[in-house]
């Protein structure tokens, strides 16, 4: 027999998760405290425990209340993934108890970041994720790049960038910067200060900065997070009138670098819708095997959720971000990010 519990002590859970071969960072109470303090979503993580007490399964849950976007539950805000670990057994429990909740909260829709296989749910299939397998020497990584990879590396280091590592709080406001520059470019919201400041605040180790320089300035900067033998490219932003130099090549190249020389064996390129050509010829060209990311949905996928960059809403709302000084961009962003999730 299979029971759903909310509470259980920290150290038991970090055990459950170390012997959980589909664990990943978003699993960890470091997450869910980044969550939490940054946008004071109400968490609902379910655990499944067996007769004996040993826990099963896991499944962390958000509500995610909103006068923009509705009332909905999601696993899990800002993870690009985030599947029900445990036995099938502790799975089925979990995703009743789920489903309970969506109607204990008034829930217009639960959001699953993975595929499920049960006929109640609506999947879709708009993201991937690129992934580089890694060795411990760099040099056999290097030489699954296609040629232009390796030639706008070489053109980086030629032009000077250089590329370090670093947990200085100023060189992360410089990257904030950076990331709302190139957000506005895109017309899209960008992450609040507070994201950046509270993820490695909470996240500690399993977050790190890597900033290129040119003449002294930083020029862009990439978040890489970490957990087990897994290295994701999380945020990244560049000053658009250096990308002559190639930062984004000089940012990945030295990332890769180091995690060969630590031990990982994956590293994650992130996640990119399907309909961004220029993005993933970008990712693909890095040796790397494409991973589709589904995500379901119960009852149905909503109307919300479904991102038609040809439709005409869409459409207005990237030209009206681009058009906004700023300032007061930075200030809409902040009002309206922590309504995504």
């Amino acid at each position: 027999m299979i029971e759903v519990v909310q509470n259980i002590h920290e150290a038991v859970w970090r055990d459950f998760l170390a012997h959980e071969q589909k664990a990943s960072l978003f699993h960890t109470p470091e997450w869910k405290n980044f969550i939490c303090e940054t946008f004071h979503y109400k968490p609902y993580y379910l655990f499944a425990r067996d007769i004996s007490g040993k826990i099963t399964g896991l499944l962390p849950l958000y509500q995610i209340k909103s006068r923009l976007t509705g009332n909905r539950l999601c696993s899990l805000p800002f993870a690009y993934q985030c599947n029900i670990i445990g036995d099938p057994a502790s799975q089925d429990a979990l995703l009743s108890k789920a489903l309970e909740l969506v109607e204990d909260l008034k829930a217009t829709y639960l959001e699953v970041r993975d595929w499920l296989d049960n006929s109640s749910f609506h999947v879709t299939d708009c993201y991937s994720t690129y992934i580089l397998e890694l060795s411990s020497n760099p040099e056999e990584v290097w030489k699954t790049f296609k040629s232009n990879v390796r030639r706008n590396i070489k053109q980086s280091q030629k032009y000077g960038v250089s590329v370090e590592e670093t947990k200085d709080p100023k060189a992360l406001q410089t990257f904030y910067q950076l990331n709302c520059i190139t957000k506005r470019k895109l017309g899209s919201p960008c992450h609040p200060w507070n994201f950046f400041k509270n993820l490695f605040l909470y996240l500690n180790d399993h977050a790190s900065l890597y900033i290129a320089r040119f003449d002294n300035k930083i020029i862009a900067g990439g978040v890489m997070l970490s957990f087990d033998n897994h290295l994701i490219y999380g945020y990244g932003a560049a000053d658009p009138a250096y990308l002559q130099f190639r930062p984004y090549n000089a940012l990945l190249w030295k990332s890769i670098e180091n995690a060969c020389v630590r031990g990982y064996r994956y590293f994650d390129f992130g996640r990119v819708s399907t309909d961004n050509s220029g993005l993933i010829h970008f990712k693909s060209r890095w040796g790397t095997e494409e991973r589709k990311l589904p995500y379901s949905y119960y009852p149905r996928k909503s109307r919300s959720q479904i991102m038609n960059r040809n439709g005409f809403v869409y459409q207005m709302e990237t030209k009206l971000l681009q058009m906004l000084p700023l300032s007061i961009y930075k200030g809409l962003s902040n009002f309206v990010f922590g309504h995504i999730g």
